[in-house]
């Protein structure tokens, strides 16, 4: 699955944050967008990611997903969005549990990202009880457990 922005442009009210945005990101490829702070980088990541919608242009999904890919795209917020009542292993479950897994499979995928992450002795503990270092690593945990085709963050 290829990532198309075809002619972005994005404006809060009288302020221009992105225009004439055009590029494609293929299917394998890692891209990284850099710049200073308010420069639209979170803004572009959000209209790639479906949370808001571009003023002009299109943001397109081009071609079908791997077939072992659970969700097409997943985004990483800034915050990490942890549920506080959940643990760990709940926050990282919570994204499997629309998906038609059996418990075993639910359970063999935490431990694995939990493992790739280097969390496997934290799935107990809540966000509370973490390092902000850690709260990323769920967040990217939570991220990797729906083998996503396109990873933001």
């Amino acid at each position: 699955m290829d990532l198309h922005l075809s002619h972005v442009t994005h404006r809060y009210g009288a302020v221009e944050v992105l225009d004439d945005i055009d590029f494609t990101v293929t299917q394998g490829h890692i891209v990284c967008i850099i710049g200073p702070s308010g420069c639209g980088k979170s803004t572009l990541l959000r209209l790639i990611g479906g949370l808001e919608q571009p003023a002009q242009g299109a943001v397109l999904q081009v071609g079908e997903p791997p077939a072992e890919s659970r969700n097409p795209l997943t985004y990483i917020f800034q915050d990490f969005a942890l549920l506080p009542w959940r643990t760990v292993r709940g926050n990282v479950s919570l994204v499997l549990e629309d998906h038609a897994l059996t418990a075993s499979a639910r359970e063999a995928i935490i431990d694995d990202v939990l493992r790739r992450t280097k969390l496997s002795d934290f799935g107990d503990a809540f966000p509370r009880q973490l390092s902000g270092g850690m709260r990323q690593r769920v967040a990217i945990a939570r991220a990797l457990s729906v083998n996503p085709a396109c990873l933001l963050m």
